[in-house]
């Protein structure tokens, strides 16, 4: 014996299965958007911060060279100091301004070589600048 359902019987189906597809689309929805919301915030959070130190950092750079060109043009000390405390600012840069990279060590980021290289270059300027050797 077959059993045929009526047409109110068929429509009630469709409308049930329209209903589940639709709470399945709305859950997916959510979770979706729950996503997006916890990467945009990661983005602003993390990577916005990482945006404004390599600015720093490239201020600190840019101020370096500045002063060092400043003061192979005019001799004035006070440049070199503007140079020093630039290279300072630089050095200590990836330090105070990722917090995130705050726990790895400084050999990580290369800043005990780094900060030795400008060492180094501070103390060549500075004898050139001094007349010595």
């Amino acid at each position: 014996m077959t059993h045929e359902w009526t047409f109110q019987k068929k429509v009630s189906a469709g409308f049930v299965v329209m209903v589940c597809l639709a709470l399945v689309t709305a859950a997916v929805a959510v979770y979706a958007l729950r996503a997006v919301v916890a990467n945009k915030d990661r983005v602003i959070s993390v990577n916005a911060q990482n945006l404004i130190g390599a600015a720093h950092l490239t201020t600190a750079v840019e101020q370096e060279s500045a002063g060092f060109r400043g003061f192979l043009l005019t001799g004035d000390e006070r440049l070199l100091e503007t140079r020093r405390t630039a290279i300072q600012d630089f050095v200590r840069g990836p330090y105070r301004v990722f917090p995130v990279r705050r726990a790895l060590s400084p050999d990580r980021f290369g800043g005990a070589a780094r900060a030795e290289l400008f060492r180094g270059a501070s103390d060549d300027c500075q004898s050139a600048g001094d007349g010595r050797p």
